[in-house]
Parts: C-alpha cells; sequence; structure tokens
C-alpha cells in the first residue's frame, strides 16, 4: 500500500507516519509509566487510542525504558528548540526597540539612555550573562561562631577593665 516514493495512500509519507506512531507510544509509555506502571507491565498492557497494542508480544522492559528514555531526550530537545526560538524573537524586538531609541541617545535623553539600559539588562538575563545576584547565607554555625567570639571579646573586655580599675 506504500508506493516506492514512502508515499502511503492517504498522502502522508511514510517517515513522517512512522515517527507519529513511534512519538505516540511513547508518550502514552510515559504516561503510564509517571502513573506508577512497571516496564513489563506499559510493555504488556499499552494500547492505542483504537485499541491495538503499542508493543507487540514478548517486548522486553528494557525496550519500554529505552522507549521512555528516548521520548524524555526528544521532548526536552524540541523544549531547547523552542527556547531558543523564543530567546531569538526576543532579542530580535529588543534591537528593535534599541534602534527606535538611538536618535533620542544620541540627543543625550536621560529617559531614553535609562531604557536602553533596562533593555541591555533584560538582555544580559535573558542569555545569562548577567551578574548573578550576590547573596550572604548565614548559617546556625556562623552565627554561634560569631556570639561565642562577641562573648570573648565582652570577657577580655571586662577582664581589662577590671585591671585597670575602670
Amino acid at each position: 500500500m506504500i508506493d516506492r516514493s514512502g508515499t502511503m495512500p492517504d498522502g502522508v509519507r511514510h517517515d513522517q507516519a512512522e515517527q507519529l506512531v513511534v512519538a505516540t507510544r511513547r508518550a502514552i509509555a510515559a504516561r503510564l509509566r509517571r502513573g506508577g506502571a512497571a516496564y513489563q507491565q506499559i510493555a504488556d498492557m499499552a494500547t492505542f487510542q483504537d485499541g491495538t497494542r503499542c508493543y507487540p508480544e514478548g517486548t522486553s522492559r528494557a525496550q519500554v525504558y529505552v522507549d521512555i528514555k528516548r521520548g524524555l531526550a526528544q521532548a526536552v530537545t524540541e523544549l531547547h528548540l523552542e527556547t531558543t526560538e523564543l530567546r531569538e524573537q526576543t532579542s530580535q524586538r529588543l534591537d528593535d526597540w534599541l534602534l527606535r531609541l538611538q536618535p533620542a541617545i544620541q540627543l543625550g535623553d536621560p529617559k531614553a539612555i535609562a531604557e536602553a539600559r533596562r533593555i541591555e539588562e533584560f538582555r544580559a538575563r535573558l542569555y545569562g550573562y548577567a551578574e548573578p545576584d550576590r547573596v550572604e547565607v548565614i548559617t546556625v554555625d556562623a552565627l554561634d561562631v560569631e556570639r561565642r567570639r562577641l562573648l570573648d571579646e565582652i570577657n577580655r573586655r571586662a577582664a581589662l577593665d577590671a585591671r585597670t580599675g575602670r
């Protein structure tokens, strides 16, 4: 039913149809796994919407594991590509805004300069090259050490005052 060009009777290319079947099977397997099914249970019971089995009789749990792993890897890759595309679109929009601000920036308009600075700060965060915010973390141990140091200092000064008669 597939002609030599690889096209199916409905006009869909065979490789695209096969990719769709594999992607659907992987999504079903991942959903079942998230629901708590074991890999072998998925191999034995996973079915497409029309009731046909996702995996042939005798499929091992290892094959299901690999299928789910590849499906997740593909999803991560697609998400990365989508994120990269969104970043690029946003960057182009920022370039357009910056270009529109250039005449006012050249004239020294403080508002335009401030807006351009905000655009560049946003771009730095968008691409991850902004200086990270510094946060000081003080642990209970560090507080105990500082408390002991201060008590020692108080005791040292009290002893000094007692000796000097203050």
